[in-house]
């Protein structure tokens, strides 16, 4: 009886294998559709917390989130990649299939044209039967899309593990002091490392001794099953049947060469994205080919996300905007983003004042804007070329379209010279709060209107 269970295993699954090609054709058209919104979707979510989480940008932790952004970027890339090729493969054995239903009796190697014996021999031998090629092109898709998946569901699993610890971090931020943070942080990361560490020994140690295997093998798996199903409850079955399933069926040499090629390649394109990120947000050209292009000067360069009229959809908010480079309307309309980050900065310049309880709402909604809105006018400093503008009138305002919270502020251009003129926003130094630093610029081009 369990003999005719397993014959009808192997013929229902022989019947899938067969009816599988057409799926996976349909599989990879909607998959490629779909990944295509992965990369801006990790834009729009790292500039969400980049702009309105982020406590810091570029030093210690801060840097942790850019690196986080790198990986998904190139995780979301690698699956569009895997199942485009995926898709032409797939749609070449199509091909070779027709050929093969043209053509039954394969290569004819004897027959090729303009060979020597010895030649036809040659290919014969190297490239054997077009049905073998068939056969194995069929199973070089069938892994590749497997893989692809394996690469999704591992995204997956590492977005919710770094989400999960983002949002615990954020837990601890709220909850302790910023010292008991620090001792509370370097025992969970001390206690992490410890467990992962006792993990990997007792591995090789049960592995290199089999009695030690006999007798507390039980208990590692136990405690590894638990960790596994503790992180990841849905993922981790489909996950383990695939990774079982690869490296069982390959050898140890092969799984090594492919295990470091891979690494080698998503980190190098991870290093590459976290680079250019970094740069980015500096305002600053890694990787420019050009000796005499621009080197970052906000007054030599116009840069077309700076400006609502040039910016793309999918391009970046900068930290000052206009609404246009050339200005000949009566306000010249400024935009700056105000990023999370600058909340203690802003803090140690200004004090609010005690509102009473007792006033009704409205009342006290409309005095806590106001204080507000004159401690962030003392904060940012606005200049037009030289000019200090000491009163800009800014207004809260969140930008269409996206989660970017800022400040909007309408200035009369009366007085503006003719021609080019800089829009320079300046705030506290974080080193030195009694001196200014640049925040953001833009150049603009004013002509009056006649």
């Amino acid at each position: 009886m369990e003999q005719m269970q397993e014959n009808d295993r192997k013929v229902i699954l022989k019947e899938l294998i067969g009816k599988s090609w057409n799926l996976e054709l349909i599989i990879s058209g909607a998959a490629i559709v779909l990944t295509t919104y992965l990369p801006e979707l990790v834009e729009r979510q790292f500039y969400l917390f980049h702009y309105n989480l982020s406590y810091e940008w570029f030093s210690g932790m801060g840097t942790l989130p850019i690196l986080a952004y790198a990986f998904f970027k190139t995780v979301a890339w690698l699956l569009i990649g895997m199942f485009v090729v995926h898709l032409i493969m797939r749609a070449f054995w199509v091909a070779m299939i027709g050929l093969s239903a043209a053509f039954p009796q394969g290569i004819q190697y004897d027959r090729l044209p303009n060979m020597p014996p010895s030649q036809q021999q040659y290919y014969e031998k190297k490239y054997g039967r077009l049905d073998d090629y068939v056969v194995s092109l069929d199973r070089l898709c069938n892994r590749l899309l497997a893989f692809a998946f394996l690469v999704a569901l591992m995204g997956i699993m590492v977005g919710v593990l770094y989400y999960a610890i983002f949002y615990i971090t954020q837990l601890f931020n709220a909850v302790f002091s910023q010292d008991m943070q620090e001792i509370v942080g370097n025992i969970v990361g001390f206690a992490f490392m410890a467990l992962a560490l006792f993990l990997l020994i007792a591995n090789w140690a049960l592995k290199a001794k089999p009695e030690l295997d006999a007798r507390y093998g039980k208990y590692m798996t136990r405690l590894s099953i638990f960790f596994k199903y503790g992180f990841l409850p849905v993922l981790h079955r489909p996950i383990a049947y695939l990774t079982m399933t690869f490296t069982s069926n390959i050898s140890k040499k092969k799984y090594y060469i492919s295990l470091v090629g891979v690494m080698l390649v998503v980190m190098t394109v991870v290093f590459i994205t976290f680079m250019q990120k970094i740069g980015e947000l500096r305002s600053a050209h890694l990787l420019e080919y050009h000796q005499f292009y621009a080197a970052g000067a906000p007054e030599a360069e116009l840069a077309p996300d700076k400006y609502d009229n040039l910016r793309t959809f999918d391009a970046r908010l900068p930290l000052v905007s206009l609404a246009s480079d050339m200005v000949s309307d009566p306000f010249l309309k400024v935009f700056v983003v105000y990023p999370k980050m600058l909340d203690e900065r802003i803090a140690l310049q200004c004090t609010l004042p005690e509102i009473p309880d007792s006033l009704p709402r409205p009342v006290r909604a409309a005095r806590r804007d106001s204080a507000q809105l004159s401690c962030l006018n003392h904060f940012f400093k606005l200049y037009i070329n030289d000019s200090l503008y000491t009163q800009p009138e800014w207004v809260y305002h969140q930008k269409p379209g996206t989660t970017t919270l800022g400040l909007m502020a309408y200035l009369p251009t009366a007085g503006f010279k003719t021609g080019k003129n800089m829009l320079w926003v300046k705030i506290p130094s974080k080193e030195k709060p009694d001196s200014l630093q640049v925040f953001g610029a833009a150049p603009f081009w004013f002509a009056e209107s006649k």
